[in-house]
């Protein structure tokens, strides 16, 4: 994983007082199972914006990889690509498996398909919470880029515009 940006100003920290500072990575992948090498966090619990063609990944694909990432401490997931909304259902359900009584807190899950990818990454950075119960150790917000190097480098690059652009 490399480091954007430590300490990102975003709508939410300036609504929520004490919110704690965010660092903000990005994660190349060059498939999807690859979030399971490459997503790896120090922070107790972390948010996590996938960008990738889901089009042709099987829904037991998608839902391996949710349980790994939810197993350690995804509180917040926003998917962006072809086939997002998908994405998002299957992490919502590997969730409902990994916690059936329902017993922890919700972990927030948006998609965008109807965003462009600054759009979608802007509201990642700046104005995704998780819920309150992962307020204060959601400290790693991660954007995983999942694809070619090209695809990679376009994410990389869009991370890179919003995170500055927060400043």
């Amino acid at each position: 994983m490399e480091k954007i940006k430590s300490a990102v100003t975003t709508v939410v920290s300036r609504i929520i007082e004490n919110a704690p500072a965010r660092s903000l990575f990005f994660c190349p992948c060059e498939n999807f199972e690859g979030l399971t090498m490459q997503v790896r966090p120090n922070s107790p619990h972390f948010g996590l914006f996938i960008a990738a063609d889901a089009s042709k990944i099987s829904n037991e694909r998608i839902r391996a990889v949710a349980k790994l990432l939810i197993g350690r401490g995804l509180a917040y997931l926003c998917t962006w690509g072809p086939d997002c909304e998908r994405v998002h259902d299957s992490f919502d359900f590997a969730d409902l498996e990994f916690d059936p009584q329902g017993t922890r807190a919700v972990i927030m899950t948006t998609w965008h398909d109807d965003e462009s990818l600054s759009e979608a990454i802007w509201f990642f950075v700046s104005a995704a919470f998780p819920d309150e119960s992962y307020e204060k150790t959601c400290l790693e917000w991660i954007v995983a880029g999942v694809g070619t190097d090209k695809w990679n480098e376009s994410v990389r690059t869009e991370t890179t515009k919003v995170a500055n652009q927060e400043d």
